[in-house]
């Protein structure tokens, strides 16, 4: 079975840099890994999934040649593979906590159509079929070409996204700085976890409501003794536990 690598934009960047122009890679180790990467993609033994950050990142670079380098770089090697939106795995995730259901690895990177959308329904712990056997494989990888390819933001749908982002980064900076001005004997790690129930109080209701189960019963499962062990034993929640933590830690990180 392929093993799955997740490249991050900078890495797809050398990616591409190690097919179009080699002498920018200034290291020789960099060069030769990302050489040997390709021929691993090529041959089938990994598989390079794209995200929907993939496709944000690369609109926030205009349509620059270097752009188009990128983008048919990441067209070569990704083979129809996408990653889960975030936001569909941390819904899912919660889903599968109440439920007993488990979203897999085979959920999470897949060939299905719409996949990297945050609207999208993962068949959890069913294996997804391959691109070849999706009759819709061939017009969704045509289309997510022509949006790495095509697709940019306006100085308008710019500036909103930033706004977006911004204010929901906010809301820890803020948290951070109180706790930074007013010091007390408080455990950093419910304060934390009390932040992500607030931040996912949409998705936690939804995860309830779909696994049956009653609000008396949901107080059980999710108050000031068990929340944090709830987040924590989750592999993406707790992942979000332990950042989330280290940046309320310091109320001067960027």
């Amino acid at each position: 079975m392929s093993k799955v690598i997740y490249l991050d934009q900078n890495h797809w960047i050398t990616m591409a840099r190690a097919r179009y122009a080699p002498e920018k890679i200034q290291k020789a180790e960099e060069r030769e890994a990302a050489t040997a990467l390709w021929e691993l993609a090529a041959t089938g033994q990994v598989r390079l999934p794209l995200s929907m950050a993939h496709l944000v990142e690369t609109a926030h670079r205009g349509l620059k040649s270097s752009r188009r380098r990128l983008a048919r770089a990441m067209l070569d090697g990704y083979g129809g593979w996408h990653m889960l939106n975030p936001l569909v795995v941390r819904r899912y995730e919660l889903v599968g906590a109440f439920s007993g259901t488990k979203l897999t690895a085979t959920d999470v990177f897949t060939t299905a159509a719409n996949s990297p959308f945050f609207n999208h329904t993962p068949p959890i712990s069913v294996a997804a079929p391959t691109a070849a056997h999706r009759p819709d494989g061939l017009p969704w990888q045509v289309a997510w070409a022509s949006a790495l390819l095509e697709d940019t933001l306006s100085p308008e749908e710019l500036a909103t996204s930033n706004a977006v982002i911004e204010r929901w980064a906010a809301t820890l900076s803020t948290l951070a700085q109180y706790m930074r001005d007013h010091p007390g004997d408080r455990d950093i790690r419910l304060v934390t976890a009390a932040h992500m129930l607030g931040d996912q109080g949409r998705d936690i209701a939804q995860a309830l409501l779909i696994a049956g189960i009653s609000s008396e019963n949901a107080s059980a499962l999710l108050n000031e003794e068990t929340v944090v062990d709830f987040f924590a034993r989750l592999p993406f929640n707790g992942g979000v536990l332990e950042i989330t933590q280290a940046r309320l830690r310091n109320a001067s990180d960027k």
